[in-house]
C-alpha cells in the first residue's frame, strides 16, 4: 500500500541547561562546565505499522514499511526489495531519520586519584667480594694424634667412552681422585682405508705393563707423632679382548675384571672402505655379516652394490644402504605369454608358426591343410 505523510507546524524547539552529572547513564565525575540539551520535535512520520528490521543487508529480503538503519540514518522501504542500498535507491527506500553530525569534543576529565605504589622489585645482584683479610697467628701444637688407619686400596673404574673425528688425537682423562681413579676416553674413527680390499683384523696387542703403586695412605688427624699408615694395595690393569667392530660404529671399552685388578675389553670399529676402490665380490648375502662400501652381494637371483657399510640389511628394502646392479630375469613361461607371439590356445594339426609382417608377431597358420598326413598345398596334393 502507498505510504502518506502530512507535515504540520512543528513546535518551537526548546532547551535547558545541566550539568554532564545530570545527564542519564552519565560517568563523569568532578568539576564540569555545564551544557545545553535541545528538544527538537521531528517530523510527522508516514501513516502504518513501521517494522524495524535493524541493519540493512544485501542478504535480506525486505517488504513494505519495514524500516532498517545504514551508515547512522533510518529508512523505510516503499515497496518490496532485495540488496537495494537505501542511500542510492529513492524508489525503493525512504529516508526517515538522518544521521546527526559529529558534537564538538568535550572538556578534558580531571585528574584521576594516585594508584597504589607497586610492588617491590627484585633484589640486586650480589656486590664484589672483598679482599683476603690478613693471615692469622699460628695457633699452639695438637695434642699427639692416634695412629692412622690403614690406607685402602687404589680403584679404576671406566667413566664414558666417547668416538672423537677422524684424525683427532686419542684422549684420556680422569674424572675421579689418584685412589680411586675413574677414566674417560676419548678414541678418534679410524681413517678411510686405502683403495683395495679390507685386511683380515690384526692381532690382539700385547698385554700392557703392570700399573703403578698406588698412592701411600692418607696420615691420620693432626698431631705429633702420629704413625702413617700402611701403603694402599697397587691396582693393576690388563688387556682383555681386542674386537674389530662395523665401520662407523663407536669405540666400546668395558672392564671383564674388577676395580682393583681391571681387565679391559676394547671393540675397535674398522676403517671405512675408500671412495674410490674396485668392488669386492662377497658372495651370498648373510645377515650376520657386516658389508663395507663397494661390496657385492647376491641375494634372490639379483646383485647388489653396498653404498655405505651395514649390517643386516636386506638387499632391495633399503636403497640408501644397497643399489641393485643387475636384476634376475623374468620367469620363462608357455610360448603364447611372450609379447611378440599370437599363438591360439588350441594349436591344429599340420600348423607351424610363422612372422606375420603386418602385425609383427609370430602365429600359428595351417598352409598345408588340417588333416594330419594328409598334405595339401594351394589346393594340391604332394
Amino acid at each position: 500500500m502507498p505510504i502518506t505523510a502530512t507535515i504540520t507546524e512543528t513546535n518551537p524547539i526548546k532547551g535547558t541547561t545541566t550539568t554532564p552529572a545530570n545527564v542519564a547513564a552519565s560517568t563523569s565525575v568532578g568539576v564540569q562546565s555545564q551544557i545545553t540539551r535541545m528538544e527538537i520535535p521531528g517530523v510527522k512520520g508516514a501513516d502504518g505499522d513501521i517494522t524495524w528490521a535493524g541493519t540493512w543487508s544485501s542478504a535480506t529480503t525486505y517488504t513494505q514499511n519495514q524500516a532498517v538503519q545504514y551508515n547512522g540514518s533510518a529508512y523505510v522501504a516503499l515497496q518490496g526489495n532485495s540488496n537495494l542500498i537505501p542511500s542510492s535507491n529513492a524508489n525503493a527506500w525512504s529516508l526517515m531519520v538522518s544521521k546527526g553530525d559529529t558534537g564538538t569534543t568535550g572538556n578534558a576529565g580531571s585528574a584521576g586519584a594516585a594508584g597504589a605504589t607497586g610492588a617491590t622489585g627484585p633484589q640486586g645482584p650480589a656486590g664484589p667480594q672483598g679482599a683476603t683479610g690478613a693471615t692469622g697467628p699460628i695457633g699452639a701444637d695438637g695434642i699427639k694424634g692416634d695412629t692412622g688407619n690403614n690406607g685402602t686400596a687404589a680403584t679404576i673404574t671406566i667413566g664414558s667412552v666417547t668416538t672423537g673425528n677422524a684424525g683427532s688425537n686419542a684422549s684420556i682423562s680422569n674424572a675421579g681422585s689418584s685412589s680411586a681413579a675413574v677414566f674417560n676416553f676419548t678414541l678418534p674413527t679410524g681413517a678411510a682405508g686405502p683403495t683395495g680390499q679390507t685386511g683380515p683384523a690384526g692381532a690382539n696387542g700385547a698385554q700392557g705393563p703392570q700399573g703403578a703403586t698406588g698412592a701411600t695412605g692418607a696420615t691420620g688427624a693432626d698431631g705429633d707423632d702420629g704413625a702413617a699408615g700402611a701403603v694402599g694395595a697397587a691396582a693393576t690393569i690388563a688387556v682383555g679382548t681386542v674386537s674389530t667392530g662395523l665401520p662407523g660404529t663407536n669405540v666400546s671399552i668395558t672392564n671383564g675384571g674388577t676395580s682393583s685388578a681391571a681387565s679391559l675389553n676394547f671393540t675397535i670399529p674398522r676403517g671405512a672402505t675408500g671412495a674410490t676402490g674396485e668392488i669386492t665380490w662377497k658372495g651370498g648375502w648373510s645377515n650376520s655379516t657386516a658389508y663395507g662400501t663397494n661390496e657385492a652381494v647376491y641375494y634372490n637371483g639379483s646383485s647388489y652394490i653396498a653404498l655405505v657399510n651395514n649390517s643386516n640389511v636386506t638387499p632391495g628394502t633399503d636403497n640408501t644402504k644397497w643399489n641393485i646392479m643387475a636384476a634376475a630375469g623374468a620367469e620363462g613361461g608357455a610360448i603364447s605369454s611372450m609379447e611378440d607371439t599370437d599363438i591360439s590356445s588350441s594349436i591344429g594339426d599340420n600348423s607351424i608358426i610363422m612372422y606375420q609382417n603386418s602385425s609383427t608377431k609370430w602365429k600359428n597358420v595351417q598352409p598345408f591343410g588340417s588333416v594330419h598326413g594328409n598334405i595339401a598345398l594351394d589346393g594340391g596334393t604332394f
